[in-house]
């Protein structure tokens, strides 16, 4: 009932929350999915963009943590991520330090379920210390963190949904596939395993694509005047926008795409909405068949719960 309001202004906002704050009671039964899904994926991002914190911003915010509180799935380290950047928004650090002690009390390794600028903003609060924030160079850690800001170069490039970041891993010293250090192409990167770093980003634009009236067979066209001249319909003589893809962009730095055989590639998706992580598989279309044909061993990738998924290739 609390999320279901439209008001024209603040004042009418703040009036509606105060008369929903007096009506609303837990009898009432819990709030509707649907509703716990608007309130993460439009409401609370609208909110926490505004220009200014007026009264009846905050209350709107207030609201949706109270939501959270009373509605919100245990477990779920992605929401409570969120829950509790809307309390560090509005100044709740007691709230934020119960949530944060739950998800450790939890074993959930903070490092690999939330993005740096947020453990940062909790380290600053004196809400976690420099272990959960800091990890050892090399480690699992270390390497979600360095990707995760990665991922973050994404939005330089236009890209502010399914950011994704990558990092390629040399295989272990030792083995059979492994190139010797002298041959790696140099990375800014304090782990000399990492053999190449990638993130989502504009590709360069696909020529039309239809069916070529000639012949009667689907091909992509060299511009849109070709694809005009060969009768295509207007809506399919235009460019193709694309994106290339974070482990692709790691196998399009190598000096050669062998050096890619036996490998491992170590995958971060930052959430669109809060401060968390989200399942990054690679898309099986392109991506994983990728990493498959050029030796790839492993993929390593955020599953959205504070932890990693590992996919042998």
């Amino acid at each position: 009932k609390s999320l279901q309001f439209a008001c024209p202004s603040d004042a009418a906002a703040l009036e509606k929350l105060t008369e929903l704050r007096t009506t609303f009671s837990p009898a009432d039964g819990a709030v509707p999915v649907k509703w716990m899904a608007q309130l993460a994926s439009s409401l609370i991002p609208d909110w926490l963009s505004s220009a200014e914190a007026s009264d009846a911003r905050n209350s709107r915010l207030c609201l949706a943590a109270e939501s959270w509180e009373r509605c919100g799935p245990k477990g779920d380290v992605e929401g409570t991520g969120l829950y509790a950047a809307v309390c560090l928004q509005l100044g709740r650090t007691v709230h934020v330090r119960r949530a944060v002690e739950d998800l450790l009390d939890a074993k959930i390794d903070l490092r690999l379920a939330f993005q740096p600028a947020f453990l940062e903003a909790l380290l600053a609060k004196g809400i976690i210390g420099q272990l959960q924030v800091h990890a050892e160079a090399g480690s699992q850690a270390a390497l979600v963190q360095r990707a995760a800001r990665l991922a973050r170069c994404c939005e330089s490039a236009g890209i502010f949904c399914r950011r994704h970041g990558a990092i390629l891993l040399a295989p272990p010293e030792g083995s059979k596939v492994a190139m010797p250090k002298k041959d790696r192409m140099p990375v800014h990167c304090d782990d000399p395993r990492v053999l190449a770093e990638g993130f989502n980003h504009p590709a360069p634009f696909l020529g039309p694509r239809g069916q070529d009236p000639r012949t009667g067979t689907p091909r992509t066209f060299a511009s849109p005047e070709e694809a005009r001249l060969a009768g295509l319909p207007i809506k399919h003589q235009r460019l193709r926008s694309v994106q290339r893809h974070a482990e692709v962009h790691c196998l399009l730095q190598l000096p050669r795409l062998t050096d890619a055989c036996g490998a491992s590639v170590l995958v971060v998706e930052l959430a669109d909405i809060g401060p968390a992580f989200r399942w990054a598989e690679p898309c099986s279309r392109g991506c994983m068949q990728l990493l498959m044909k050029h030796g790839v061993s492993q993929v390593l990738f955020t599953n959205g719960a504070g932890g990693l998924e590992a996919r042998g290739l």
